[in-house]
């Protein structure tokens, strides 16, 4: 009998074959499945049982360091680490591949730049690799070593916004029974730009003992639903942006001597940073603040926001950080190192000496920050130069140490202790900063302070549905030339004059816009605290819900400009379920679509909490 023709060789049919393979596949497909949870649940065991794991890195370390650092103390070098981290993958019962791309991470931890891993830095290593793979395996784990509370619940009212970021927004908030102010960060849980909370809540306890003047405190964090919290000390100077601004309104001289100061602080700060392994990924004006604003003759240096911006064990999936400040080795990789901070800081001095600090209009860009694409800003890390023509010819000493944190090559750049050591911190110079620097450090910082006054105003004066009017025939009336609406585009241009905000500051169309829109996410932003204020003042029961009688008290309240006479009215716009319940997501939708939200200036008041009884 002739062989069926889809037979194999074997005597299988191909059909048969076919099914085996994928039987196999199949077979392989649940055993790899298995052995990722089974990785995913050593991980897990070695996070929980943190102080346990740090002693297994300890006495691994023990048994590798064969070598001395430069203070005299036990030291790895990378083949030490490569047979370190063998033997404790063995012992913590993980894949060896989990410390894969030894090289690239003995070198982001080598913080002190002596060719060497001591002790903390290889924990700190060994810690944040588990902590990166067990992301990668299977997400992040919840956290529930942070407090559950509210804002309320903490005592805190929120008073006015200070700044925002691709992380959060801060928030200057007072407290109940004291009369000292705080700054709150609010960090969206659904925000993917704050994916670096895990280390930052994981190192909180660290934070409080960072204990530098230079390095924000953390007092204190928790949690909601919706948003982490971190409670710092205020400072009240001002940040770099506006800090010459500041000072020559107070008539204060702003020579070399001046900023020498201000600069070694900056280098002090994250030269601590450094020795506690930390990375700050974000170095920039804004993230550099002024702790008083009495006096700007002596100014105090704090950097802020640190160690939020990148994972330090990231394995070069993605790009952190603010362009423009990105050093080129980032760019490339997708990976921060300790001298990716060094470049930052020197692109920051450099724009400070020359008077071309961003703003956040984006009227002003940095000396890096080309108008286009992601690949425009990629490049001109990599390849262009900084325009040193303009940089002050009369300060030669500082010409240097910023050239040398600058070079695109990361081996060439000073770490911060080497940075301090440099002749000009010695030095006696004293140069004036030329007038073209002035000018446009003094200009740029009067148009950021005075945008921000007319944001806060728009946003005090007005609720979200007359702010989104005024957006909206503003822009109408921009597009053929003739105010509408009452004249709203002409009230708009008349305050951005009031507040020394010309019609030719933000060129070309939408320069009042962008300022209504700035206003609107302000306003939407700071809503939502108040909403969820109300929210809680409403539902007497605690139930998380709203029924109908706990509704009919927004009729009577200020909190909410309610256009409805009939409950059922309320309950219909307020997306009620089969029973009359309103969920707190439903009822925050339906006040901000509809904007009809207290006044700002009304609920600092505290008019309209009062109005709920």
């Amino acid at each position: 009998m002739p062989r069926n023709s889809g037979a194999s060789p074997s005597g299988r049919s191909s059909a048969d074959e076919e099914a085996k393979a994928a039987e196999e596949e199949e077979s392989d497909s649940d055993t790899d499945s298995e052995e990722v949870q089974e990785t995913v649940k050593c991980i897990d065991r070695c996070l929980a049982r943190p102080w346990r794991t740090r002693r297994s890195i300890a006495r691994y370390f023990r048994r590798f360091a064969e070598e001395r650092s430069d203070e005299g103390s036990r030291a790895l070098s990378l083949d030490n680490a490569r047979e370190m981290l063998e033997g404790l993958a063995e012992v913590l019962r993980v894949p060896e591949s989990i410390f894969s791309n030894v090289e690239q991470l003995y070198e982001r931890f080598d913080f002190s730049g002596d060719g060497m891993l001591d002790k903390y830095e290889c924990v700190k290593l060994v810690k944040y690799v588990l902590r990166q793979r067990r992301i990668e395996l299977a997400g992040r784990k919840e956290d529930i070593s942070v407090p559950k509370s509210t804002v309320g619940d903490e005592g805190y009212t929120v008073m006015k916004e200070l700044g925002r970021g691709g992380q959060g927004v801060m928030y200057l908030c007072s407290k109940t029974m004291s009369a000292k102010r705080y700054c709150v960060k609010f960090y969206n849980k659904q925000d993917a730009n704050a994916c670096g909370l895990d280390e930052l809540i994981d190192e909180y306890a660290l934070m409080k003992s960072l204990a530098n003047e230079h390095i924000a405190k953390t007092l204190q964090v928790f949690q909601d639903n919706d948003f982490y919290y971190l409670v710092n000390e205020p400072y009240f100077g001002g940040d770099l942006t506006k800090l010459a601004k500041k000072a020559y309104d107070e008539g204060q001289p702003m020579s070399e001597d001046w900023w020498r100061q201000i600069f070694r602080q900056c280098l002090e700060g994250l030269a601590h940073l450094h020795r506690k392994a930390i990375m700050h990924c974000d170095i920039k004006e804004p993230n550099v603040m002024i702790a008083s604003g009495d006096s700007y003759s002596a100014p105090h240096v704090v950097l802020i926001d640190f160690g939020l911006s990148t994972n330090f064990s990231n394995t070069g999936d993605g790009v952190s950080g603010t362009p423009g400040y990105i050093p080129p080795e980032t760019w490339q990789t997708g990976v921060w190192y300790p001298l990716g901070d060094i470049f930052s800081m020197g692109v920051m001095f450099f724009q400070l000496m020359v008077g071309q600090v961003p703003s956040s209009s984006g009227s002003v860009m940095g000396c890096l920050q080309p108008c286009g694409d992601p690949t425009a800003l990629k490049n001109a890390a990599m390849t262009v130069a900084l325009p040193w023509h303009r940089f002050p010819d009369t300060m030669p000493e500082l010409r240097d140490l910023v050239a040398a944190m600058v070079q695109k090559d990361r081996g060439a750049r000073p770490r911060a202790p080497q940075a301090l050591d440099h002749d000009w911190f010695g030095s006696e110079s004293d140069a004036d900063l030329p007038e073209a620097t002035l000018k446009g450090l003094v200009g740029s910082g009067a148009v950021q302070h005075a945008r921000e006054q007319l944001v806060d105003k728009l946003v005090k004066d007005n609720n979200l549905d007359e702010l989104r009017a005024m957006r909206d025939n503003a822009e109408d009336s921009e597009a053929d030339g003739s105010p509408k609406s009452g004249g709203i585009a002409k009230r708009v241009r008349s305050m951005l004059r009031k507040h020394g905000l010309d019609e030719n500051h933000d060129k070309g169309k939408g320069r009042w816009k962008k300022i209504l829109d700035e206003a609107i996410w302000t306003k939407s932003h700071y809503s939502h605290h108040y909403i969820r204020d109300l929210f809680n003042e409403l539902d007497v029961n605690g139930d998380g819900k709203l029924s109908v009688k706990e509704l009919e008290r927004l009729l009577d309240s200020d909190a909410f400009e309610c256009p409805y006479h009939d409950i059922q009215e309320v309950c219909e716009h307020m997306g009620a379920d089969k029973k009359g319940m309103v969920s707190f997501a439903n009822f925050k939708k339906a006040v901000l679509e509809d904007g009809r939200i207290a006044r700002r200036s009304d609920a600092e008041g505290g008019r309209a909490a009062c109005a709920i009884s």
